[in-house]
């Protein structure tokens, strides 16, 4: 009884954490589709909002249920000796740590900017440098890929660490990709294109 809840749990934290990863990834797109100020703020500020409403949640009841899960029936830390569940939790730990130091620290100080800009009834250089920031960008890109690496070990039990290494790798890729096709933002196109130009 208590293994069926601890798992019920952990797969609904899955579906919480994914939505909120997935949404938020959407409405970073929407945000570069935009045309205006104040749609491009409704956007970050639906980025953040997904990660206070979902993906923190979902990861708060993964970490519980997963944690139990492991030292209730796999043989507590031992079980860390198999590499799916090995690479489940560390690409998790991982996981937290992009979203929570630089995806939504990142989300919400576009949401601040774009606020402050939307007052002012101008355009930033401080938005526009903060936008197209590349280390924030991949680690948001980062999210979606990761997940569905976590999920395919989860589903998959691959008992070798190559196999956890070239997923990885392939996240890492699809994200830069990501970043590459993503379009700059509608409100910025008239400075980003150019590296010397900026907002006034």
């Amino acid at each position: 009884m208590i293994h069926t809840l601890l798992n019920f749990l952990h797969h609904l934290g899955v579906i919480i954490l994914a939505s909120g990863l997935i949404g938020a990834w959407l409405a970073e797109w929407l945000s570069r589709e935009v045309i205006s100020l104040h749609g491009y703020l409704e956007a970050v500020r639906s980025m953040r909002a997904l990660h206070d409403l979902s993906v923190l949640p979902g990861g708060v009841l993964i970490i519980a249920s997963g944690g139990s899960l492991i030292a209730l029936y796999h043989n507590g830390t031992n079980a860390l000796a198999q590499p799916w569940l090995l690479g489940m939790a560390v690409l998790f730990l991982f996981e937290l740590f992009i979203i929570n130091r630089l995806t939504w620290p990142h989300a919400k100080r576009l949401e601040w900017l774009a606020g402050d800009d939307l007052i002012a009834g101008r355009l930033s250089r401080e938005l526009v440098q903060a936008q197209e920031q590349l280390l924030p960008r991949l680690a948001h890109a980062l999210d979606v890929p990761i997940l569905i690496v976590i999920l395919g070990l989860g589903v998959y039990r691959p008992q070798s660490l190559d196999s956890l290494l070239v997923a990885t790798l392939f996240a890492v890729f699809t994200a830069g990709l990501l970043v590459y096709v993503l379009p700059c933002s509608r409100p910025f196109r008239t400075v980003c294109p150019n590296a010397g130009e900026l907002a006034r």
